[in-house]
């Protein structure tokens, strides 16, 4: 088999990947919805349907009642595609019959469609698909899982270890084997749960004898603040100072007398006094040969006595010694011979700065040499401890490093995905976590996006940190395009973000999600697009929803189409099922009637509508009153004629709420009568009104209190609060407005996938309500 047969088998490999990610894609293709074709979405198409929720897990061929239970689990499915629990049970269903193996693997793909972050179940898919058709298809299902989640270590690992399973026995095989691990080493090398991928490729490398591909690894992977940094040490310890240490050669230590290649990016150990003072002394006796060869006169007189510079008395300085004869003074041979005598000082005078300068050269050079030079002269087991301390040089910043990542990764619990939303405590610490990354100046850019994309596998199903990661992205500066001359700015990277995560089906079937990435594509410049998601999120998985249908009609206010506008929220108004929502918008189309298009008759008429269908909320029945009010007569008694209209909506209001009987109502008539006084105060009612109605308030919040003080509450059942009646004090529950109660929900609960119309309802009533938006975060 050829070296190159291994790259040749990937790339068929991810042909058959992109086969089997469409095998599902030809349902429906012939009739497209109109809202769908005019997003212009290519070969998009199908995933967008899906994301909106048109296409729902192929499982009606397992309704037959072909295994006993089958056939109700499927139908529950197919009322609720995200219920996790019914898609484990049915898949365990079916792997305890080993006669089901084909419909088995049909269940791992649509399981794997709705939850593509479940990585054991890529495993388990890609060793029945090696069991079934051989080690190519189950590469393939590797690489679908990895496209869709990158960031896994563990997906990762399993893939290395089933294509190093295949390989073992291969040697033309091993070098496609290292791609891979350096493809994975280029992905989530740098995790801190990345250690069992390093450990894998070191098993692989010395399993095969490569000590100098094994030494080298050991010392990439010192360098990676991780989890497993001392094993990683404690095995770098025993290659070179083991009991069953290779050779030196074997690892390419200095010994011959260069630098080894893995001590390159290591800084220059300081270098040991008495070395160097011998290195210096040996390098001067070079240079005295040097000009002893090059000056053989001055050497000869040298020999024959003559003091040199160094041997000079400081005290007699102006004086010389000649074998015991007397000295004479200086300034007497200069007046003898003085011309000749300045000659000879200037020429001694340059051979000293000569010297001075050689002197200095030899210095660096033995600065230079030094390490290379020392570990030639020492036994062989002082060179591999010389050589391991070379190495352990940078494995103290690395230490460090880990230790301060250490204190964010130790409060995290949860390193996979899972359905289940996570506590308070593990939110907050992944944010904190964010929020470390983020302040380093200056910021890592590809570590901080690599720490998101692992973030966003354990909180995938909350629609916050993909919009705060889609933020990170759109403050970086814009990149080139590889292959274009384009510039990614940050909106498109933010963008293509959004748009990844609803078509790769990691947000699937959500309406907040679609809104996000209808956002991003408004932003750059894609109207067209923008409607179509918001169309498609409005008649499938959003249907009836209150705040889509705000949003899709502010799309067309914002491209300065007043006229479409009105007509939208008209539209959405009318065929509005759900009665909160039918008074939001119906409220939302009067501000516009009476504000911008200036027609009060129009607005009122338009309320008046959701009043005839059976709205009577406490925010439609104050706006009614209210428009009432402003557009009557100026004369008192079409006045009185006017507030009476306007106290008989109220009292209808009041009718309506207190025949509901439902204690989440109570709350509401408790404001429905505090704007109700508070209405007739601003607008001049009769005093004997206003008492009357003041009256029947404090009635009402008499009985309420009565009600509470005398029900039995048990421990942690709900809130509660001090309250004072006749001079006593009980304990009431605490009841707190709509929005702050969403507010709550919003912030314990994730958002997991809106499907069918109870999705809708919920986004519907959050929008009815005042709660907070999809994308609050």
């Amino acid at each position: 088999m050829a070296s190159g047969t291994f790259n040749d088998q990937t790339r068929e490999v991810s042909e058959l990947a992109d086969t089997g990610s469409s095998a599902q894609d030809s349902l429906g293709a012939s009739e497209e919805p109109s809202w769908l074709l005019q997003g212009d979405f290519g070969t998009d198409m199908t995933a967008v349907k899906k994301a909106c929720g048109l296409h729902l897990p192929d499982l009606q061929a397992f309704a037959d009642g072909n295994l006993a239970g089958a056939e109700v689990l499927v139908s529950k499915i197919l009322d609720s595609p995200n219920s996790f629990e019914d898609w484990i049970a049915l898949i365990k269903l079916f792997e305890a019959d080993e006669s089901h193996r084909c419909e088995l693997r049909t269940i791992y793909e649509n399981f794997l469609g709705e939850f593509p972050l479940c990585w054991g179940y890529w495993k388990r898919l890609a060793d029945l698909e090696q069991h079934l058709h051989g080690p190519a298809s189950s590469t393939a299902v590797y690489e679908r899982g990895l496209k869709t989640v990158p960031a896994s270590v563990d997906l990762w690992v399993q893939y290395c270890e089933s294509v190093r399973s295949t390989v073992d026995g291969e040697p033309e095989l091993q070098d496609g084997l290292r791609q891979l691990y350096e493809r994975a080493l280029g992905v989530v090398g740098r995790d801190w749960r990345a250690f069992p991928l390093w450990e894998s490729y070191l098993n692989f490398e010395e399993s095969l004898g490569c000590w100098n591909n094994f030494a080298k690894l050991l010392k990439r992977a010192l360098a990676v603040p991780m989890h497993g940094l001392q094993s990683v040490r404690v095995r770098l310890r025993a290659l070179v100072i083991g009991d069953a240490c290779p050779p030196l050669e074997d690892l390419d230590l200095p010994q011959s007398g260069r630098c080894c290649e893995l001590c390159s990016e290591l800084e220059e150990r300081p270098i040991p006094v008495k070395v160097a003072h011998e290195q210096l002394q040996t390098s001067s006796n070079a240079v005295c040969q040097m000009q002893t060869e090059n000056h053989p006169a001055e050497a000869a007189e040298r020999e024959e006595g003559e003091i040199e510079e160094g041997e000079i008395d400081e005290g007699d300085e102006g004086v010389t010694q000649d074998d015991g004869q007397d000295a004479k003074p200086n300034n007497e041979i200069l007046q003898a011979d003085e011309p000749e005598q300045v000659k000879g000082q200037q020429q001694q005078q340059q051979q000293q700065q000569q010297q001075q300068q050689q002197q200095q050269q030899v210095k660096e050079l033995a600065v230079q040499e030094l390490p290379a030079q020392v570990p030639k002269s020492i036994p062989s087991d002082s060179l591999r401890a010389h050589f391991l301390q070379l190495w352990e040089t940078g494995l103290g910043a690395t230490t460090e490093e880990a230790a301060r990542l250490r204190e964010f990764e130790s409060p995290l619990q949860r390193h996979y995905f899972h359905n289940k939303p996570l506590s308070n405590s593990q939110v907050d610490a992944w944010h904190k976590y964010l929020d470390f990354e983020e302040s380093r100046n200056p910021r890592q850019f590809p570590r901080l996006c690599a720490l998101y994309e692992r973030c966003l596998i354990v909180t995938n199903n909350y629609l916050a940190f993909w919009l705060r990661y889609a933020r990170v992205l759109e403050q970086e500066d814009g990149q080139i395009k590889e292959g274009t001359g384009f510039v990614d700015s940050g909106i498109e990277r933010a963008c293509a973000l959004l748009k990844k995560a609803c078509l790769s089906g990691r947000l699937l079937r959500r309406p907040d999600a679609l809104l996000a990435w209808a956002e991003y594509e408004e932003q750059c410049g894609r109207l067209f697009r923008a409607r179509a998601l918001l169309d498609g999120a409005l008649n499938n998985c959003g249907k009836g929803s209150a705040e889509l249908s705000l949003r899709r009609a502010a799309l067309e206010l914002r491209a300065g189409d007043h006229q479409r506008f009105g007509e939208l929220l008209q539209h959405y108004a009318a065929t509005a099922s759900d009665l909160g929502v039918r008074s939001a918008l119906s409220r939302r189309y009067a501000h516009f009637c009476e504000d911008t298009l200036r027609q009060p008759n129009q607005a009122c008429e338009s309320l008046q509508s959701a009043w005839r269908v059976g709205c009577r909320d406490p925010a439609l029945a104050l706006e009614l009153a209210s428009l009432i009010m402003r557009s009557a007569p100026s004369e008192n008694e079409s006045k009185l004629d006017t507030l009476s209209q306007s106290v008989n909506i109220f009292e209808e209001s009041l009718n309506w709420i207190m025949q509901t009987g439902s204690p989440a109502t109570e709350g509401e008539a408790g404001h429905l009568w505090s704007i109700y006084v508070d209405f007739l105060i601003e607008n001049g009612a009769p005093l004997a009104l206003l008492r009357s109605v003041q009256a029947r308030a404090r009635t009402f919040r008499a009985q309420i209190s009565a009600t509470c003080a005398g029900s039995i509450r048990k421990p942690g059942s709900g809130a509660t609060t001090s309250c004072t009646k006749h001079g006593q004090s009980f304990s009431v529950p605490c009841q707190l407005p709509s929005a702050k109660r969403a507010k709550i929900a919003e912030e314990r609960t994730p958002n997991v996938n809106h499907s069918g119309s109870s999705g809708a309802r919920g986004l519907a009533a959050s929008t009815s309500t005042g709660g907070p938006s999809m994308l609050q975060a």
